[in-house]
């Protein structure tokens, strides 16, 4: 892919950053979205997956397929016949693995706690793109107020000049009308967009929590020096993850034919009468659930279609990240063009209004025309700073295609 050249840099570097000093330093990107996920409630909901999962893996270990019960029972005849009868008993109830239960199980919280944290890393992946467009959103909107607080203040020393030589019968009032009217239309445009600066530093401030604001060195990041679909993309990896999941869980439900058959061990003892002597027994007894084709089928329907459904999704999801891919490239190498081409209108706008400027201070042009030229002066250099922004943008774009974290 081509590189952004120097000059390009340069300007980027000598543009972007010529901006008022925080009483803080700016935040570096990675700092942002660490502060950001800290108050994410995406954050939280996939913490808390991944506590679930890893709770559920430790309970694989078990020997039983649900926890065991206990069951106490008394019989008499007191409100019968009353003849003394009694009976007390104790079980002790576990519920047994299926053939081929336990291993499922195990591979289903495997596969559940490798989802959890693909899930985790792709929502911290996401997060850090609405970091990265928050920040050169930022940075673009405070590179144009500061070129349109330029254009006021050369418009103000327009203005300026055109009264002194008003005054001094050289220029008629309506030059010094129009100068006045241009600075007052700068200034609005200025005002205009010192908001979009606090909007866009409101939006900042809420998804990160900063006070301070980044710049375009904090935000610069370093493109790789392959350009490619890699195998630990976060969205490729989450999509993995949840049809590895579907996958196990389908294979869970296979397994399970039935509900648990149930192994009771108890002791019981029995009184037969007045003045007869305790007999003590031990107990164990098997409970096999039937029916268990009538159980298994709609659950069984229901896994593998999610199975199906996860499988067709990571299909999707990974035409999608190369579909973004392509599209993030392209975008950066037009964003490389403007800027290039926005830098060279700057460079020959500025040069064609200091010319009139001259022309203008010694009668020879009409304030109009100067007007026109300072006009377009300064919506190129305003364009270009914005185009500085968007291609720190393309760049931070196409790291967030890849799946680079910050």
């Amino acid at each position: 892919m081509k590189r952004i050249t120097t000059r390009v840099g340069a300007a980027l570097i000598a543009g972007l950053l010529a901006l008022p000093a925080q009483a803080t330093p700016p935040p570096t990107l990675a700092a942002a979205v660490d502060a950001a996920w800290q108050r994410a409630e995406a954050a939280q909901a996939a913490v808390g997956e991944q506590r679930a999962a890893s709770a559920a893996a430790d309970s694989v270990g078990r020997w039983w397929a649900e926890p065991p019960a206990i069951a106490l029972s008394q019989r008499t005849d007191r409100w019968q016949s009353d003849a003394g009868q009694r009976e007390y008993q104790v079980h002790l109830t576990f519920p047994l693995w299926l053939p081929g239960q336990r291993r499922a199980y195990s591979q289903a919280a495997a596969d559940g706690l490798a989802q959890a944290g693909a899930l985790q890393r792709a929502t911290r992946w996401r997060l850090a793109g609405e970091v990265r467009e928050s920040g050169w959103r930022l940075v673009a909107m405070q590179a144009q107020a500061a070129q349109m607080a330029a254009a006021a203040a050369s418009l103000q020393r327009l203005a300026a000049d055109v009264r002194r030589r008003v005054e001094a019968g050289e220029l008629p009032r309506t030059d010094l009308l129009a100068a006045q009217a241009e600075e007052l239309a700068a200034r609005n445009r200025h005002g205009s967009a010192e908001l979009q600066v606090r909007e866009a530093a409101l939006e900042w401030r809420s998804l990160t929590g900063l006070d301070s604001l980044p710049d375009a060195a904090a935000l610069a990041e370093n493109l790789p020096a392959e350009i490619g679909l890699v195998a630990e993309h976060p969205a490729l990896q989450e999509a993995a993850g949840e049809a590895a999941g579907a996958a196990s869980q389908r294979d869970l439900v296979r397994t399970q034919r039935s509900a648990a058959p149930e192994l009771s061990v108890g002791w019981s003892r029995s009184v037969g009468g007045r003045g007869n002597a305790a007999a003590d027994s031990l107990v164990i007894g098997v409970r096999m659930p039937l029916g268990a084709d009538e159980r298994n089928k709609p659950l069984l329907a229901r896994a593998e279609a999610a199975a199906d459904v996860a499988r067709t999704r990571e299909l999707r999801q990974r035409e999608q990240v190369q579909a973004s891919l392509r599209l993030a490239r392209e975008g950066l190498s037009l964003a490389e063009a403007q800027a290039t081409a926005a830098q060279a209108q700057v460079r020959l706008l500025r040069e064609r209004s200091e010319l009139l400027e001259r022309a203008f201070a010694v009668g020879e042009l009409a304030l109009p025309e100067l007007l026109r030229a300072l006009a377009a002066a300064g919506e190129a250099a305003t364009y270009h700073a914005r185009q500085q922004a968007e291609l720190g943008l393309a760049r931070a774009r196409l790291l967030q295609s890849l799946g680079q974290h910050p």
